[in-house]
């Protein structure tokens, strides 16, 4: 009976450390991925600068910076890392009734882009550069697929949930922003620019930020006291 009671008595505690862990990372996720993916960005700029594998003009491309060692492990590690998160995340505002797309669209969305910046975190452009674009335009469009498909159902139903007016404009302007950041590429690609000239990379280094920002607002929607509880009474 003793040993019964204890048992009881460290699973309480147990379960209670737990719950306390998984409110912390509910709430810190986006913050933790959104600074995850631009120190990985600022860490492998300093060290491709400084060991001379890229310039400040022409202006590179990130994926330049995924290429010589030593950055390239850095950009594996930061990027892996962030795509691990994102799923993550979007399990959790699943979770907590934060997002508006079907289950369904969200996992495929969501899955094709994690899997996107995996694949092209790992194989460079030089290695094989065929499955490099292919991952990147899977993770790219998923991701901006993922934010207007959140945005256009937050419009209908923004006052039926407990989500703040203020966190679905900012996504709103951030998903504009960035299918107008796609069209720029695309006519830019359309008449002929290339990677050596700066707004094709301008507008690869804005999509990653801009994508990084709109996961960041899940932070403010995402209340403090918010659980989810993995241990089943």
């Amino acid at each position: 009976i003793i040993q019964r009671s204890f048992k009881l008595s460290y699973y309480n505690e147990y379960k209670s450390y737990l719950s306390i862990s998984m409110k912390l990372r509910c709430r810190y996720v986006p913050i933790i991925q959104t600074t995850i993916a631009y120190v990985t960005l600022g860490l492998c700029w300093v060290m491709a600068m400084a060991l001379g594998h890229i310039h400040i003009v022409p202006v590179p491309m990130i994926s330049d910076m995924g290429v010589s060692a030593p950055e390239k492990y850095c950009f594996q590690a930061g990027f892996i890392s962030s795509a691990f998160l994102q799923a993550c995340l979007t399990w959790i505002v699943e979770k907590a009734n934060l997002v508006r797309g079907t289950i369904r669209a969200n996992l495929i969305l969501t899955c094709t882009s994690a899997l996107g910046l995996i694949t092209l975190s790992l194989v460079n452009e030089h290695d094989i550069p065929a499955v490099h674009t292919t991952a990147a335009a899977c993770f790219f469009i998923s991701q901006l697929l993922w934010m207007l498909t959140n945005c256009f159902y937050d419009t209908l139903q923004s006052d039926t949930k407990g989500i703040r007016s203020k966190s679905v404009t900012v996504r709103q302007a951030i998903a504009v922003l960035g299918f107008l950041d796609l069209l720029c590429y695309l006519f830019l690609r359309l008449y002929q620019f290339t990677r050596d000239s700066w707004p094709i990379p301008a507008c690869e280094w804005f999509a990653v930020i801009n994508f990084s920002l709109f996961t960041l607002t899940f932070a403010f929607d995402i209340e403090k006291s918010y659980v989810i509880d993995i241990i089943q009474e």
